[in-house]
C-alpha cells in the first residue's frame, strides 16, 4: 500500500503483534545486519510505550537472559538476533528452554529472500554448501518456521500463542526466521487487543533439577 495512513512497515506490525498478542514487553538481543530493522522498531516502540529492549554484548548472553527471565516469571520472553553465526549462538538458550519447557520466543533475522541460493554473506539455507539454519533451530524449538509473507506471519503468531501459553509437556521455545526484506514490507495496520496469554494448567509444570 502506498497510503501512509493505511499501512506501515511490517517490522512495526511484528513488534506490535508480539507485544499485544503474546504479552511480551521486554526484548533481549544483539542487533546486526539482518535484524537491525526489527531491532530498531523494537527500540522505537519501547521508548514510546515504556517497554524495554535489553542490548547484550553477545547473542549467547541475550538468549540466556531471555530464557532466565521467562523461566523465573513463567511469562513469555523474546530474544532478537541476526543471521548466520549470530543465530547459532542461540542454540544453548533454546536447548535449555526446550528441556525446561520455558516460553521463549526467538526472532531471528535472515538474508533477503532474493539472495537465497547465491552464497550470500551469512546464508544458511542448506543450499550451495551452506548449513541449514531452520533445521538446526528446529531441533531445539517446539515450532520453527521461516516467514515469507504476511499471511504466514499471522499463522505463526497464532501458533506461537498456543505454544507459549502452555505449561505442560508441549510447552517450550518458538523460533521465527525473518528475512530482511520481509521486515521492510508495508502491511495493513491493525490494532490487536491486549489479550494476555492464558497458561494451560492441564498438566503440572515440573521444573527440572539443575
Amino acid at each position: 500500500m502506498s497510503d501512509s495512513l493505511s499501512s506501515f512497515t511490517s517490522a512495526a506490525r511484528m513488534i506490535q503483534d508480539v507485544q499485544a498478542r503474546l504479552g511480551i514487553d521486554t526484548f533481549y538481543g544483539v542487533s546486526g545486519a539482518n535484524i537491525e530493522v526489527l531491532f530498531a522498531e523494537a527500540e522505537k516502540q519501547a521508548e514510546r510505550h515504556g517497554r524495554r529492549v535489553i542490548l547484550a554484548k553477545h547473542e549467547f548472553g541475550a538468549g540466556c537472559m531471555a530464557e532466565a527471565s521467562a523461566r523465573i516469571s513463567r511469562c513469555a520472553s523474546a530474544v532478537l538476533t541476526t543471521s548466520g553465526a549470530g543465530a547459532l549462538n542461540l542454540v544453548p538458550a533454546l536447548g535449555e528452554a526446550y528441556a525446561s519447557r520455558t516460553p521463549l520466543l526467538a526472532l531471528v533475522g535472515d538474508i533477503p529472500t532474493r539472495s537465497v541460493g547465491f552464497g550470500a554473506f551469512q546464508e544458511a539455507s542448506g543450499l550451495r554448501g551452506t548449513f541449514d539454519l531452520q533445521a538446526t533451530l528446529a531441533s531445539v524449538s517446539r515450532y520453527c518456521k521461516r516467514i515469507e509473507s504476511e499471511s504466514q506471519w499471522n499463522d505463526a503468531i497464532s501458533e506461537a500463542r498456543l505454544i507459549l501459553g502452555r505449561e505442560n509437556a508441549l510447552a517450550g521455545p518458538v523460533t521465527l526466521i525473518l528475512p530482511r526484506d520481509l521486515q521492510l514490507q508495508h502491511w495493513a495496520e491493525h490494532s490487536p487487543k491486549n489479550t494476555p496469554l492464558v497458561i494451560d494448567h492441564s498438566l503440572p509444570y515440573i521444573a527440572p533439577i539443575l
